[in-house]
């Protein structure tokens, strides 16, 4: 759960925006498992579907649905993204949320804007700052990691 609540906040703080507290991301992420139970009409569809997506969950079950479901609700448009689609995505978005499966159970990261480089943040630690989101690969393995790009609108 941290790793997911410090890499949103690192996001909004890009956007000048509150910050969440554990509590209002967990509110958020109970929120999005009730819209999830009435999407589907059985609870063995609803288990397959989370099986499916187990991928992109922490172990406290925390998705890339709840941070997407954070940024909605601040009215940023955001998409997935590949790598390799980084460069064309930073002229339009100021940050990413980047998310590895492993180790298990998964961790989430930010890729943020600020003045004119890119800060990676991690578990609420600056750990690097690139002047150009192509030199991101020298700092996360780039395989398996989904991306998803947040502009505020």
């Amino acid at each position: 759960m941290v790793c997911a609540l410090h890499a949103i906040n690192a996001c909004l703080t890009a956007f000048n925006c509150d910050r969440y507290t554990a509590e209002q991301l967990l509110d958020t992420a109970l929120e999005v498992d009730e819209q999830e139970n009435q999407l589907f009409p059985s609870n063995r569809a609803l288990r397959l579907f989370r099986r499916n997506n187990r991928e992109n969950r922490t172990a406290d079950g925390f998705s890339i649905s709840v941070l997407m479901k954070v940024a909605q609700d601040h009215g940023w448009r955001f998409q997935y993204a590949a790598v390799n689609d980084l460069p064309q995505r930073a002229q339009t978005h100021h940050a990413f949320v980047l998310h590895s499966p492993t180790p298990s159970p998964g961790h989430f990261r930010a890729l943020v804007k600020t003045n004119n480089q890119w800060d990676l943040w991690d578990d609420a630690v600056l750990t690097t700052s690139i002047p150009n989101v192509t030199e991101l690969q020298h700092h996360v393995d780039p395989t398996n990691l989904t991306i998803v790009a947040f502009c505020n609108i």
